[in-house]
């Protein structure tokens, strides 16, 4: 279900507001889908600093495939993982494990 989003800005948001790492709702770019443990799909996500892009942080997101995928208003939930160097993604030199950050959902139907 985020591969409709893949290569596209979309907009995520924190499922909780009061323990979230980032702070609040971030613009991010769903850059390249790779395979990692298990052969579980993750995507490599540029996540913005600002509303106007520029300079951000590498992530990756691993969808939720179990239990609760979507919220109420069928937005995708996909687990917020570490912040990855940009020249480990380039370069697909990637770990196999990740440390998960909190839950967000992905919104698309908003222009940036």
């Amino acid at each position: 279900y985020l591969a409709k989003h893949f290569q596209e800005n979309v907009l995520i948001v924190p499922d909780s507001t009061r323990n979230t790492t980032i702070g609040g709702a971030r613009w991010a770019y769903l850059e390249k889908k790779i395979h990692l443990k298990n052969d579980e799909a993750y995507y490599i996500t540029r996540l913005y600093h600002s509303e106007q892009g520029g300079t951000f942080d590498t992530v990756l997101l691993k969808p939720k495939v179990s239990g609760i995928t979507r919220t109420k208003k069928n937005n995708p939930l996909v687990g917020l993982m570490d912040v990855i160097q940009v020249r480990d993604a380039k370069t697909g030199n990637l770990k196999k494990k990740y440390r998960f950050q909190e839950w967000v959902y992905l919104r698309a139907d908003v222009k940036n």
